[in-house]
């Protein structure tokens, strides 16, 4: 059978359970009927109170206490139910013929285990601090209404929106069950009249606390619906389970985990947040799949939980992102054109991950750890080469898409280029656009004695070059190295190919055979006797160093490298 279908018939099964619940003529050990007609309506008032179902039937009974359901059926609809001090009740039914309005004014309402079936009416909710319900809120039809943002509904078991029943309450729920797994589902409507097609799954929430008391694997709250929409989400225990109905999640403000093991989210599905996100070093924060957005203004990052992680992450936030403690990515890092990623002192881990940024990178003290780097020493067309002449050029490919500072300019890298025994050399590499974290550059191979950091490698002997690249995000090291070959003389050509080139194995002008091959004729008498050439002068030896004198070169050497990487480490910090 499939997932669909399951789900299906859950929701069928789960329907025809709440419709018979909610009819008046369920067996309940203690019951008082609504009958109305005394004290405008007071709660309190004995005589708006039956023992007995139907119409006409007399009032006297006792209020309702925790041990009773207070049930407001067909004979008192229209009226206006008040409660003027604080009241209890084992469970609250409003039959789904019911017309009236139940009004919580200033005053607490405790429902017990038997919790609120709303089939119609309206359920009014005023400045009073707390609507506790023991049991679940179970909602098919009617309205439950509240404006204040500090009031708070505490429910132990869970809260169903369905059918066209219209959830609208602007205080803060918390969930706080502690024997079983609670579950939020709605597929209700939201909206402030009753639309004649139903969106389904489309509510917007307040404020969300999960403080599920349980400490044992009893302690999820499971959503269900097609988007869970909220203010806010506190998570101070229990598990926060958006994953197993693939449920996403969008937040207006802020999400919070606390510090302790059994706060923890779990999700395989996108997230949107406008506020930001904290999560204390115990909690655990797990997206296996989806994307977390952060698209507020001036949002902090914190997923430093033990053993949380994000599987994509986008930043969209005007004014910056700023990672406020350790993260880690598994899939991907996208910052979108013209926002900003701030790391402050904090890493963030991509190991193994891709990295698209159109935006900035601001790495200040903290790192970006990627494995993606590869280095190249290559021919002119940037293709892998392992042996450069003298007289041609070097040239040099690094890909690296964290070293993609800037997505909105192209970027430069230094490298190092070393020959074994002999000459030393700074090459810049420059980004081959914006945001395409390739970077290449060059250098010229020349036969001559070395000097170091003049803009040209030279050697008078065979050498190995080796190409050090370090990262500035994670300080990995990666090389790369390639033979080279002095010959006489200097090369007309350094692009590395063609016919004409000192690398071109089948001689000058086009290759080998008779037709291709320069023939050297004797000249004529008329003709002018070719000049003879001039040999080339050799260069005066360079003084034999002493064994300290070469330790004092070695030392300088590593101090001027060491001087070269912070001056390029504060020019990207300005950046």
């Amino acid at each position: 059978m499939s997932r669909v279908v399951t789900l299906n018939m859950r929701a069928l099964v789960g329907a025809l359970a709440i419709a018979s619940l909610l009819t008046p003529h369920a067996a309940f050990a203690a019951r008082r009927f609504w009958v109305g007609g005394y004290s405008g309506g007071e709660w309190h008032d004995t005589r708006n109170w039956s023992s007995l179902a139907g119409s006409g039937k007399a009032g006297g009974a006792s209020v309702p206490t925790i041990s009773d359901v207070a049930i407001l059926h067909t004979t008192n609809s229209g009226n206006t139910i008040r409660l003027g001090k604080d009241g209890a009740a084992g469970g609250l039914i409003l039959s789904t013929t019911f017309t009236g309005a139940l009004r919580i004014g200033t005053s607490s309402l405790i429902l017990g285990g038997t919790g609120a079936r709303i089939g119609s009416g309206y359920v009014i909710v005023g400045t009073g601090t707390v609507l506790a319900n023991s049991g679940s809120w179970t909602m098919t039809g009617g309205v439950f209404f509240n404006t204040l943002a500090g009031h708070k509904m505490s429910i132990s078991g869970s809260l169903i929106v369905m059918g066209r029943a219209r959830f609208r309450y602007s205080g803060t729920l918390i969930f706080n069950g502690g024997v079983a797994d609670q579950r939020l589902a709605f597929s209700g409507s939201h909206t402030a009249t009753r639309p004649d097609n139903m969106t389904v799954g489309k509510h917007s929430f307040s404020g969300i606390i999960l403080n599920n008391i349980a400490g044992t694997t009893s302690d999820d709250l499971i959503i269900s619906g097609s988007y869970l929409r909220a203010r806010t989400l506190t998570i101070t225990n229990g598990n926060f389970d958006l994953r197993s109905e693939d449920v996403p999640l969008a937040l207006s403000g802020t999400l919070t985990l606390a510090n302790d093991a059994d706060a923890t989210l779990e999700t395989d599905q996108n997230i949107t947040l406008s506020g930001s996100i904290s999560t204390g070093a115990s909690a655990r924060f797990t997206m296996s799949g989806g994307t977390l957005k952060l698209n507020g203004i001036s949002q902090n990052l914190d997923v430093a939980g033990d053993g949380s992680s994000m599987h994509t992450l986008e930043i969209d936030s005007n004014s910056g992102a700023y990672l406020t403690g350790l993260a880690l990515v598994t899939s991907t890092l996208t910052i979108n054109s013209s926002r900003i990623l701030a790391f402050a002192a904090n890493t963030l881990y991509l190991t193994g991950g891709t990295i698209t940024n159109n935006g900035t990178i601001r790495e200040n003290t903290g790192k970006l750890v990627h494995t993606g780097s590869n280095i190249f020493i290559t021919n002119s067309d940037y293709t892998e080469d392992h042996e450069v002449k003298t007289g041609e050029t070097m040239y040099f490919t690094v890909t690296d898409t964290d070293e993609n500072i800037n997505g909105a300019a192209a970027d430069t890298l230094a490298i190092d280029v070393t020959l074994t025994g002999g000459d030393t050399e700074d090459v810049t590499l420059t980004e081959t656009g914006n945001a395409t974290g390739i970077f290449r550059g060059s250098i010229s191979v020349t036969n001559d004695t070395a000097t170091n950091n003049d803009g040209t490698l030279q050697t008078t002997s065979d050498r190995t070059a080796t190409f050090t690249f370090t990262d500035a995000q994670d300080a990995k090291v990666i090389s790369d190295t390639a033979a080279v070959t002095v010959v006489a003389g200097t090369s007309s050509s350094n692009t590395n190919s063609g016919g004409g080139s000192s690398r071109s194995r089948g001689g000058g002008g086009g290759g080998g055979g008779k037709a291709g091959a320069a023939v050297l004729a004797k000249p004529t008498r008329n003709q002018a006797k070719p000049q003879r050439r001039v040999p080339v002068t050799r260069r005066i030896a360079k003084k034999k160093l002493s064994v300290a004198e070469r330790r004092a070169a070695r030392l300088q050497k590593l101090k001027d490298m060491k001087a070269r990487m912070d001056a390029r480490r504060a020019k990207r910090l300005g950046r």
